[in-house]
């Protein structure tokens, strides 16, 4: 791991502002922040190609893999509206890669979300995301 609070200052400004786009539905805007992968070939024919492994999400709606089906899973899906964020975190690795970890608390259940991030020609995007959820918190 290597201390870069500018590398960190960037992905905190990108995850707000892929959190303030779910909380207000523009699909668009959130799905932009994932990285865009080339075509490539898929020589079974059978699960993902490799540009669609490339970039990808898990949740509780299922796994997403591609661009493509990231922005049809997010475009499906209502606004979230806005949480609190209860541990939100960087962990640079190296110049090019880092990881967001956070734990959100909406409607009184907590979602615990992992995303890596990586430095690309457009900017800093998201490779990977694994979302969770957590039961509701007794009131």
């Amino acid at each position: 791991m290597v201390d870069h609070p500018e590398i960190e200052s960037l992905i905190r400004a990108a995850v707000h502002d892929y959190d303030d786009a779910l909380a207000v539905g523009d699909a668009r805007r959130a799905t932009s922040w994932f990285a865009v992968a080339a075509a490539a070939d898929d020589d079974d024919g059978d699960g993902p190609t490799a540009g669609q492994r490339w970039v990808s999400r898990f949740g509780p709606s299922g796994e997403q893999f591609g661009a493509e089906q990231i922005a049809a899973a997010r475009a499906a899906q209502p606004a979230t509206g806005p949480a609190d964020r209860i541990h939100d975190d960087v962990v640079t690795l190296d110049t090019d890669t880092a990881l967001h970890l956070a734990v959100l608390r909406r409607d009184g259940a907590d979602i615990q979300r992992t995303q890596v991030w990586r430095r690309r020609a457009d900017g800093w995007r998201i490779v990977h995301a694994h979302v969770s959820q957590r039961p509701a918190v007794a009131s």
